[in-house]
């Protein structure tokens, strides 16, 4: 099935600006909106503001106190344990110790995902390398080679990491949208994983029947 998604016109947070904790304004980089959530910590000795939910696009993502976008249109937030780390490749990934401000860790420019998206329905498949999919984090297609018949699964160009190693992403032979519009892989042990909150999990034994289930 091609992928489908209405276009929209985005307002990038600039490069200096910052948000701290729920007082803050949301932030806008190429990967989409990003606002605070509920406490998560109350601050420690050192710090004056307590720790929060950091969300993108409405999903929880991760815990700071401050952040920031900078060095390209880079999301980074400030954690409890004072280092800094960066949105990368739709995980978070350590960046800097201590500091006011993070520093520049040379990534690339991040994807301009210009949703809303209109989601494949439910029992769509593709057979890895050939096809699209749609969700509403974005469109998935399929990107390198990996071994035989299986391709890594890319999130709008992008290829999310694999929790919890972190490493290679996830590649599979086989990718199908179901449970209320998820994205599920399946791959090369055998095993089904779901893209959830921007990260891979391990898919429920029997998940296919569990396609009215609200996650």
């Amino acid at each position: 099935m091609a992928a489908q998604c209405e276009r929209r016109t985005i307002t990038f947070s600039p490069d200096g600006t910052v948000s701290d904790g729920t007082v803050g304004a949301p932030l806008v980089t190429g990967y989409g909106r990003w606002t605070w959530g509920p406490l998560f910590a109350p601050p420690p000795y050192w710090y004056t503001s307590g720790f929060y939910w950091v969300k993108l696009n409405g999903k929880y993502v991760y815990q700071g106190a401050r952040a920031e976008v900078n060095f390209g249109g880079q999301l980074f937030s400030e954690q409890p344990d004072q280092n800094w780390v960066g949105f990368l490749n739709y995980r978070f990934q350590f960046v800097s110790s201590g500091g006011s401000d993070p520093t520049n860790p040379g990534w690339p420019s991040p994807p301009i995902v210009t949703g809303p998206f209109t989601p494949s329905p439910d029992g769509t498949s593709i057979t890895t390398p050939v096809g699209s999919l749609v969700t509403a984090d974005g469109v998935w297609t399929s990107g390198a080679n990996t071994t035989g018949a299986n391709y890594y699964a890319l999130l709008n160009g992008v290829n999310p990491d694999h929790e919890p190693t972190g490493v290679f992403g996830l590649n599979g032979t086989q990718m199908t949208v179901a449970a209320n519009g998820n994205l599920f892989a399946h791959v090369s042990d055998g095993n089904w994983y779901v893209f959830r909150n921007y990260i891979w999990q391990l898919a429920p034994p029997g998940w296919y029947h569990l396609s009215l289930r609200t996650w």
